[in-house]
C-alpha cells in the first residue's frame, strides 16, 4: 500500500506526532511525507517531499483568517498533485484548516481521504463559519475522519450525524521521554492553560505561601504572568521542546488547567504524563471524565480549595497506579497501534465498521 501523509495546516505542535504516525504507518506501507518543515529529516523508514509553503506565519491581524485559508489551500493544491502524479492508495491529513478544505476538497476528489481531528470540533463549537465548514466537509465529501479516542468518536457521530464507517479511532502514540530525578512537584505547562486558573493560584500562594510552607516546587506556565517566590514559579514565553520534555521528566505531577473550550479533543500533555508515569490533575472536561472511567487513580479533578490536597496524594505511588499505567502504556504501545491502524485502514476501505476499543 502507498499511503501519502500531509499536514493541510502544520503545526510545529504536531510535528512529532506527524513523525511517529510516518513510522507507524512505514510498518504497514510504503510512506511519503509532504514536510512543512525547513530542518533536514534523516528517516530511512519513509520518503519525504518539501513542500514550498513551509508554516503559516501571519502578516497581517486584520486580514488574518483570509491568509490563513489560502496557505491551506495551497498546500491542499501541492499535495493534491503530489497524490495524482504518483501511485498512491490513501491520502491522511494529520492536521486540517476546516474552511480551506471546504473550498478546496474537490482537488481530492476520488481519493481515499483520511482526516485527523484535533481542535476541530472545540473549535467549530464557537466559531459558526467553521461549524458550517465542517458541516460541510461532513455532508458533501466521502473523507473517513480519525479520533483518538472513543468519547470523541461518540460525540461525532451524535454532533454531526456521522455515519459508523466514516470515523476511525486510532489512539494517540507515546511520547516517552528520559527518566530523570524528579524535583518538581507539580509542573503545568501547557499551551492550553487557561490564565484565570494560573491567576488564581498565584493569588493564592501570596495570600497564604501555601506551597511554600509546605516547602513544594511548582512550575506553571503563562502567555502574559509571571511571578517567583522560591516555591511557585510562573513562566511564559516559548520552551523548546529539550525544555518541555526536561520539565516533564524532572515533575512527580503534571497539571493541566484547561479552559472550558477543551472538551472533544485529546492531549498531549496527557499523553506526555501518562507515557512516562505521571499522574495528572486537570480541569474537568469530557476528557477528563471518560479518562477517569478507565484510569481512576491516575487522575484527579482540579479544585483551587483542594489544589494542596491532591498535590500531596499524589506524591506517594501507589501499586494500583502503576497497573493503570502500565495498561495504558501497553494500549498505546507502536506494536499495538500498528495492528489497530492497519486494521481500521482495510475495514475502511472495505466499507466495514470499525469496532469499539479500549482505552477511553
Amino acid at each position: 500500500m502507498n499511503i501519502l501523509v500531509a499536514e493541510l495546516q502544520p503545526a510545529k505542535g504536531h510535528r512529532n506526532l506527524c513523525l511517529h504516525t510516518c513510522k507507524i504507518l512505514s510498518k504497514i506501507g510504503k510512506v511519503t511525507f509532504v514536510d512543512s518543515l525547513s530542518d533536514d529529516i534523516s528517516e530511512d523508514q519513509f520518503n519525504v517531499i518539501r513542500s514550498p509553503f513551509g508554516y503559516y506565519q501571519g502578516t497581517n491581524k486584520y486580514l488574518d483568517i483570509i491568509q490563513r485559508t489560502l496557505h491551506s489551500v495551497y498546500i491542499i493544491n501541492f499535495v493534491s498533485q503530489i497524490y495524482h502524479n504518483g501511485n498512491y492508495d490513501i491520502f491522511i491529513g494529520i492536521t486540517y484548516d476546516e474552511l480551506a478544505y471546504a473550498l478546496a476538497w474537490r482537488k481530492l476528489r476520488n481519493v481515499n481521504v483520511f482526516l485527523m481531528q484535533h481542535n476541530n470540533f472545540d473549535i467549530a463549537n464557537h466559531n459558526f463559519l467553521k461549524k458550517i465548514a465542517l458541516k460541510y466537509i461532513f455532508s458533501f465529501t466521502s473523507i473517513k475522519i480519525i479520533t483518538q479516542c472513543n468519547f470523541i468518536a461518540e460525540y461525532a457521530k451524535y454532533r454531526y450525524k456521522l455515519d459508523s464507517d466514516k470515523i476511525i479511532i486510532w489512539p494517540h502514540p507515546l511520547n516517552i521521554v528520559r527518566n530523570d530525578i524528579e524535583i518538581y512537584d507539580c509542573v503545568g505547562i501547557s499551551n492550553s492553560n487557561d490564565e484565570k486558573i494560573i491567576e488564581d493560584i498565584i493569588k493564592l500562594e501570596e495570600e497564604t505561601k501555601i506551597f511554600a510552607r509546605k516547602g513544594l516546587k511548582i512550575i506553571l506556565k503563562s502567555k502574559k504572568l509571571q511571578y517567583d517566590d522560591g516555591s511557585l514559579k510562573v513562566i511564559n514565553g516559548f520552551l523548546s521542546e529539550k525544555e518541555y520534555n526536561e520539565y516533564i521528566s524532572k515533575s512527580k505531577i503534571i497539571f493541566m488547567p484547561f479552559s472550558k473550550f477543551f472538551k472533544y479533543r485529546m492531549s498531549g500533555t496527557l499523553m506526555d504524563a501518562f507515557s512516562n508515569y505521571k499522574p495528572i490533575i486537570v480541569t474537568s472536561s469530557p476528557l477528563s471524565k471518560a479518562c477517569q472511567n478507565v484510569y481512576p487513580s491516575i487522575i484527579k479533578d482540579y479544585d483551587v480549595d483542594s489544589f494542596l490536597k491532591s498535590i500531596m496524594e499524589f506524591r506517594e505511588r501507589t501499586d494500583i497506579m502503576k497497573n493503570e499505567f502500565d495498561r495504558f502504556i501497553s494500549f498505546h504501545d507502536d506494536s499495538n497501534l500498528t495492528n489497530i491502524i492497519e486494521n481500521t485502514i482495510d475495514n475502511s476501505l472495505n466499507g466495514k465498521i470499525q469496532n469499539k476499543l479500549g482505552d477511553f
